[in-house]
């Protein structure tokens, strides 16, 4: 009994099978038993542009705000210094923890600060890659709103996580990235004094 049901089940099936190829409906791209052309495809969906993510360090007040288009989407108090520069930048690279080398050797001011969260590298033409001006996470204080550091713009550890993860290059499960054609960085502008003139 099951038996001739399986096969009354498949001699549906085939009859389905042969009546759809004889209509001529068949998958994109399949061969036509009439022998014309496949059915074309379907125009493909509009592409979206990315929306205009960039981000804003006023070193006067100590403010650092993201922006998606027009709207402001983060606005964080960070600490700068004096060395840091001024000029507009794009985001080079990043990395989700690693150890920096901060000064010089020739001025007796050099020395490491181990497992700084969320680095966030800027350059420009002025200001080369091998400078290593970056955005990041300070775990080593909390006077955020002053210019305390010595050139990096430093945040809160939290703070830096969340601009890290919605700046470019984007970063997959990777622990650091390079801007690539397709990855691009966010631009960054920094302006202002951090003695407040």
């Amino acid at each position: 009994m099951r038996l001739s049901v399986v096969i009354a089940s498949v001699v549906v099936m085939l009859s389905l099978v042969g009546a759809v190829a004889a209509a001529g409906v068949l998958a994109l791209g399949q061969w036509q038993p009439d022998g014309s052309e496949p059915p074309a495809a379907p125009d493909p969906a509009p592409v979206l542009e990315a929306p205009d993510r960039h981000v804003e360090i006023n070193l006067t007040t100590q403010m650092l705000k993201a922006y998606e288009d027009d709207t402001l989407v983060y606005e964080f108090k960070i600490s700068s210094g004096p060395r840091t520069p001024t000029g507009t930048y794009r985001i080079w690279k990043k990395h989700r923890m690693k150890d920096m080398k901060v000064g010089m050797v020739v001025k007796d001011d050099y020395y490491v600060l181990e497992d700084v969260p969320y680095i966030m590298f800027y350059f420009n033409d002025e200001l080369t890659r091998e400078r290593g001006f970056a955005i990041h996470g300070a775990y080593w204080h909390q006077d955020f709103g002053k210019p305390v550091s010595h050139g990096c713009i430093n945040m809160r550890v939290e703070e830096a996580r969340m601009l890290f993860d919605w700046t470019g290059p984007r970063l997959g499960s990777e622990t650091d990235v390079v801007e690539a054609e397709g990855n691009p960085g966010t631009p960054v502008r920094v302006y202002g004094s951090p003695a407040g003139g």
